[in-house]
Order: structure tokens, then C-alpha cells, then sequence
């Protein structure tokens, strides 16, 4: 009988918007069989569409409200624009494939988003961006580390494309892709080295090459490829191989999945939340302080400048393979200087991070230096949504908030309370920073990236049941989890968020396996605590904002 096999790929930062066209000029081949034969549709990011709570919403069928990350970091104790970098040890709910590994299922997990340090697995597992060093023990069981590294040789945790300068984008459009030749030779050796039932992986280089370069890819995007340029069609051409060698190693009568985390489009503009709070009233400087604040932010780029330079000079841009380095004028440095600028005891709200598209007030016995009472919060709260609702952007005479939401609306669960008071979304094209001086708005330009993250990514199954060529309503990044159990023949816990998404399948095929859930409690978990030495977390935000997660 012929073995089942169930293999789910991510392509992190995916978007139909370019993939279609190009799948249907026969670009990328094997995607193109894949929608024939399958069933795919957009797939909706959380909100904000940010790779970190997206990933793990996936991997555990639940929002942030449940699982807890919300981020890329977490906020420091005591302060109020302090953050440490958050690791698996914060994941704080089973994952897809913890669930089919107690069913004595074999599963490989390779480079998904917030699986380092690795937690013991019923198969492989190799760890992802937020490892320090190939140094440190990234794989499950350890020793598979070593037989991975004579595989492939040196390997690339992950490639910073904002260390790159402008005229050296065909240099990171040369490394991206030798990254994926190692993305390629790794699969093929975790495939080769069990039997195995799950297969779960993430291609993070198409991420990085849309941060750097969409406005190359942007101009192919109607016209079926002509505008775009053609080593970035080999790029993808690369990308759909990798796609079309695991399909072929799961053999027929597979189930393969191919998603993303959320979608991309144009960055155009960015929003500097905290200098809008100062000008509403709702933030405060020390008057003793603003000079001393304008001279940060006039001098905020070179600062940055020089924080790469030092990077360039003392940590790889590929992989960092030697011992972790303390990074000397990074931007936390400047965030710190900001902290101590501003007069919190006056200072009513506030944002402390690059991604999150959110608002803290400044809640007493919440806050280190909280001044705003539980019984005021919701009305503050309600008179900043209203005025976000508003906000304009002047200088090209358009508002720049599509929606808004209090933490209540948009999270549930026990974690809802770690997420910020407001959250709010842009509209595609703006960006927000929360650096305190400056400006309102500033153009994107070659140090911000070309694209940005928006909410819809792709959506495709294909395997026994599904239906053929079938274009299906969107879909939910938490719904993922719970339809690979399903055609795994396993009931998904009740408390996930996500449902199966019955619209993929055959009438026939749904008759036969009514989807089910098996009951389970909500429990309130907690982080393990940190996983990194300070050393380590120097290197990892330093990553991340050469990644431009931190700005």
C-alpha cells in the first residue's frame, strides 16, 4: 500500500499577487500543476502581519491572544522601550507537529520561525533564524547537527539584507539563492535521513529578497514577468524547483501544503507612532531633555550608519558562525536614550515596537512609571481610536488607518493581556516607527526597504479529496494546523482558533471524515524563561534589525 505522507512548505512572505501571474506564464511550472490540481486562495496573516505570531499561529492553530508572541521581542521588566528577544521557550501551546509526533507519527521540522532552542520532537528538528551561532546545538537530536553540517557545509542560519548596500543587490540576489541551494540540499537530506510522515519547513529567502528589492519585482507583477528583471525570475524559478523535488519526494498520494505567513506589497511611506502621540498631547518630553533629543534624531541615521559599519566589520552577513559579538552603537542604545527623554509620569500613551501597529497607555500598577487609573483607560483608550480613525497624511492628502481595534476585540485568550491597548491597520504602503523626534511621515527609501508585509499570503493544498483547480474563499493562518490533522485523520484540539477549511475538499471526501475536535482545557502557560546569553541577544537584535524587524 502505498504510504501517506504529509508535507507542508512555507514560503515566507508569498503573495498570489506576483506568483499567479507568473505561475500562469509558465514561469514556475510546478506551482502551476499544483493549482490545477489543487484547491488555493489567499490565506489571511494575523493583524498585524508580522512573521513572528504568524509563523506560530500556524504551527498551533491559535492567535496570539492564546500562544502569547506578539513579536519578534518582548518587553524588558522595569522599562518601558526595553525588549528581549523571544525563543521557542515563549511558544507556549502544542504544535501541529507535537500533536502528530504523540500519535507516533515521524515529523521533521526544518528553519520554522521560533523553533530554536529545539524541544525534542518525535523525528528531526532543525532550528531557524533566531539561532546565534551554527556553534550552537540548532537540531534535535544533536547529533544530527554534525551529519547536517558535512552535508551542506557551512550553513546559513539566515541572510540580513539590510547590511547591504544599494549597488550590491545583485550580490544578495547571488547569496539568497546559494541560501536556497542549502535550504535544498537540507531537506534532501532530513527526507533522506528517516521515514517520515510530517514534513514542515520555511524558505525565509523570498522574504528577504521582497524587503530589498520589490520595486524590481513590482513592475512584473501585471504583466505576467516582462517588467521584472530576469535573474529575479530565476530566483523564483529556483524557489518553485524546491517546491516541485518535495512534492516528488512525498510521492503519490500526498497531501502538500503550500502557505505563507502573509502576503507583500510596496512600502511607500513611514509613520513615526510616538511623534503623533507627542503631538496629540498624549506623550511627554522632559523640557530639560529636548535638545538633547533633537540632536538623536538628527543624528539618528548616522547613528544607524555607524551600527552597520560595525556589524559589516565584525559579523558576517551570511551566518553567524564565530563567537557572538556586543554590538557598540546599535539603535537599542538610541531607544534607550529616547526612554530617559521622555516624562512618563505626564505621559498618558506610548509605542515601544517596529511591528506590532500598536499603542500601550500608561496604566498604573501596569507601567513602571504608570499615571493613567484603570477607570480612565477605556475613555483615553476610545479617544485615540477615534483619532487614529483621522489621522491623515498630509502631504499626499490621504488617511493612513484602515481599521482599529482595542486589545479586547482582536486577541482572546489567557495571554490577550501581554498585547497592546490599541492596534491598528495601516493602510498598504504605510509602515510604522515608533523612534521618538523627528517627523510625522517619512518616505521609504533603499535603508526602510522597498516592500512591506501585508495580510494576504497563499493557501494551497493538493492530495485525495481535494478538489481540482479550485479557487476557494480566503482563509485564516490558524486554520492551517487543524486541516493537516484532518486529512492526518486526527480530531484538532477545541480550543484552537482555527477550523478546517472544508471548501478545499470534496463533497464526497467531507461525507465520509466529518471533521471533529477533541476537547481539551485551556490552561495559562509561561515562558521558560530566556533561552540566550546577553551576548547572544546582542547578536539576535542586531540580526533582526539588519532583517528590519527593529528598524
Amino acid at each position: 500500500m502505498q504510504r501517506v505522507r504529509y508535507v507542508v512548505l512555507g514560503i515566507d512572505g508569498a503573495t498570489w499577487r506576483n506568483l499567479r501571474p507568473w505561475a500562469e506564464a509558465g514561469f514556475l511550472p510546478h506551482l502551476r500543476a499544483l493549482m490545477q490540481e489543487g484547491a488555493w486562495g489567499s490565506l489571511r496573516s494575523v493583524i498585524p502581519p508580522v512573521t513572528a505570531p504568524a509563523w506560530v499561529s500556524f504551527m498551533t492553530g491559535k492567535g496570539p491572544g492564546k500562544h502569547g508572541v506578539y513579536d519578534f521581542v518582548k518587553p524588558v521588566d522595569g522599562t518601558l522601550l526595553g525588549f528581549d528577544v523571544i525563543s521557542s521557550h515563549d511558544v507556549r501551546e502544542p504544535t501541529l507537529w507535537s500533536i502528530a509526533g504523540d500519535q507516533g507519527r515521524k515529523v521533521i521540522v526544518f528553519n520554522v520561525p521560533v523553533t530554536y532552542p529545539p524541544k525534542p520532537v518525535n523525528g528531526l528538528l532543525v532550528g531557524d533564524m533566531l539561532t546565534p551561532s551554527i556553534e550552537c546545538d540548532f537540531t534535535y537530536p544533536k547529533e544530527i547537527r554534525e551529519e547536517l553540517l558535512r552535508e551542506v557545509g557551512d550553513y546559513t542560519i539566515t541572510i540580513n539584507w539590510l547590511e547591504y548596500k544599494k549597488h550590491e543587490s545583485r550580490r544578495l540576489l547571488r547569496d539568497l539563492s546559494e541560501c536556497l541551494e542549502q535550504r535544498r540540499k537540507t531537506i534532501r537530506f532530513l527526507m533522506q535521513s528517516i521515514d517520515w510522515d510530517l514534513f514542515v519547513g520555511v524558505l525565509t529567502e523570498t522574504d528577504r529578497l521582497q524587503h530589498a528589492l520589490w520595486n524590481e519585482i513590482e513592475p512584473g507583477v501585471g504583466t505576467q514577468g516582462a517588467g521584472t528583471p530576469r535573474e529575479i525570475l530565476d530566483f523564483y524559478r529556483q524557489v518553485d524547483d524546491i517546491v516541485g523535488e518535495v512534492r516528488a519526494a512525498a510521492g503519490e498520494g500526498s497531501y502538500l501544503f503550500l502557505i505563507s505567513d502573509h502576503g507583500f506589497g510596496p512600502l511607500r511611506r513611514k509613520f513615526h507612532t510616538n511623534n503623533w502621540l507627542i503631538q496629540q498631547g498624549y506623550l511627554r518630553i522632559r523640557p530639560a531633555k529636548q535638545f538633547l533629543l533633537k540632536g538623536v534624531s538628527l543624528c539618528r541615521r548616522a547613528i544607524l550608519k555607524l551600527a552597520r559599519v560595525l556589524r559589516r566589520s565584525r559579523v558576517p552577513r551570511r551566518s553567524a558562525t564565530g563567537p557572538a559579538q556586543r554590538s557598540i552603537a546599535a539603535p537599542w542604545g538610541v531607544m534607550k536614550i529616547m526612554e530617559n527623554c521622555v516624562d512618563w509620569r505626564g505621559t498618558r500613551a506610548f509605542a515601544r515596537s517596529f511591528t506590532q501597529n500598536g499603542i500601550h497607555i500608561n496604566l498604573i500598577d501596569r507601567e513602571p512609571n504608570g499615571c493613567v487609573t484603570a477607570g480612565d483607560l477605556p475613555r483615553l483608550r476610545d479617544e485615540i481610536l477615534a483619532k487614529l480613525r483621522e489621522l491623515t497624511d498630509t502631504a499626499h492628502s490621504e488617511t493612513v488607518v484602515e481599521q482599529v481595534f482595542s486589545r479586547e476585540e482582536l486577541y482572546t485568550g489567557l495571554q490577550s493581556a501581554n498585547a497592546p491597548d490599541i492596534i491598528f491597520r495601516t493602510k498598504d504602503g504605510y509602515q510604522t516607527d515608533p523612534f521618538i523626534g523627528g517627523s510625522l511621515f517619512d518616505d521609504a527609501n533603499d535603508k526602510s526597504g522597498t516592500g512591506m508585509h501585508t495580510e494576504d499570503g497563499i493557501f494551497l493544498v493538493s492530495g485525495p479529496g481535494i478538489r481540482q483547480g479550485a479557487r476557494i474563499a480566503p482563509a485564516h493562518i490558524t486554520d492551517v494546523a487543524p486541516t493537516v490533522l484532518y486529512t492526518m485523520g486526527y480530531p484538532a484540539p477545541s480550543d484552537m482558533d482555527g477550523a478546517v477549511i472544508a471548501e478545499a475538499f470534496e463533497a464526497s471526501f467531507l461525507s465520509e471524515r466529518h471533521p471533529e475536535q477533541v476537547e481539551v482545557e485551556q490552561v495559562s502557560a509561561h515562558s521558560d524563561g530566556t533561552a540566550f546569553t546577553d551576548q547572544e541577544s546582542d547578536l539576535l537584535k542586531d540580526r533582526l534589525r539588519g532583517l528590519g524587524y527593529l528598524g
